[in-house]
């Protein structure tokens, strides 16, 4: 905001707006690209440590159980990795790939 003058006299006030929209979308985007696997729209392996970190404090914290899960699927055809991973994932745990293979936790 800033006042619009005539004279010295102030004569109301002016504001600036800029539609972000499009950048914010962006960003989100961005974003999700950073964590997830392209292949297969499960964690990659950084997001994925990001969450078996956080479900072993919340395990801690709990005095939950909790379990890894790690599949190496070299030499799979890669559309059957991405269908067999979306429908095997519950709601309940996380995912992660790296490379071939694929990391699963439990909670």
């Amino acid at each position: 905001m800033y006042p619009v003058r005539i004279a010295e006299e102030v004569i109301g006030i002016g504001i600036i707006t800029v539609d972000i929209t499009e950048r914010k979308a962006t960003e989100m985007q961005l974003k999700a690209l950073s964590e997830r696997d392209p292949l297969t729209g499960i964690f990659n392996r950084r997001q994925f440590l990001v969450e078996l970190d956080r479900m072993v404090r919340y395990a801690a914290r709990y005095h939950h159980a909790g379990a890894v899960l790690m599949l190496d699927v070299d030499n799979f055809n890669p559309v059957g990795i991405a269908l067999t991973v979306r429908v095997r994932l519950r709601p309940t745990g996380s995912g992660g790939r790296r490379g071939g293979a694929i990391g699963r936790l439990w909670w």
